[in-house]
């Protein structure tokens, strides 16, 4: 089971969510109460954009299990990265049709909801260059924002590895 996990992790990481929803739901019907198969399903379905799928898995998880407090927090975290989705693309639908200030708003809203997110910060920063020459200092401080945020993540996958391999030399 969990070799099965750890698979669709990897497919899910290079982003061949189709194959992992396939292994997870085999590994499903053979172990009901794992918590985390239902998880990964959900989180399958929430980047092929199935929302009601990824909810509906969730609370399928909850009815069977309705003590579970990992499962509605983890519905919780799915209802807000949908949120956060849909605004997204709100604020993508207004600076198409060049409304500039709306869709600042939605994209300062996701930042509300996900402060750590580079790709709304960028967006954010997109928007102010569009703006006005006046906005140039505000889109490099979005800018600086994201490229540290960024800049982190790749400090942490380069810490894991560091760990990862001291393991293997102990």
């Amino acid at each position: 089971m969990y070799r099965r996990i750890k698979f669709s992790e990897e497919l899910i990481e290079k982003r061949f969510y189709s194959v992992a929803l396939k292994i997870l739901e085999t590994a499903m019907v053979l172990h009901t109460n794992e918590f985390k198969i239902y998880e990964q399903i959900s989180k399958c379905y929430i980047l092929l954009a199935n929302f009601k799928e990824a909810l509906t898995i969730l609370y399928k998880y909850l009815v069977n299990n309705p003590n579970s407090v990992e499962a509605l927090m983890k519905i919780g975290i799915s209802i807000l990265l949908i949120l956060t989705y849909f605004v997204i693309l709100l604020g993508d639908a207004y600076f198409l049709k060049k409304e500039l200030n709306n869709s600042l708003d939605n994209y300062l809203k996701c930042k509300s909801l996900d402060n750590n997110n580079p790709n709304v910060l960028k967006k954010i920063a997109k928007v102010y260059l569009c703006s006005s020459p006046v906005e140039f200092s505000n889109a490099l401080n979005y800018l600086n924002q994201a490229l540290k945020i960024i800049e982190e993540e790749k400090e942490c996958e380069k810490s894991d590895i560091i760990i990862l391999i001291s393991i293997l030399i102990y």
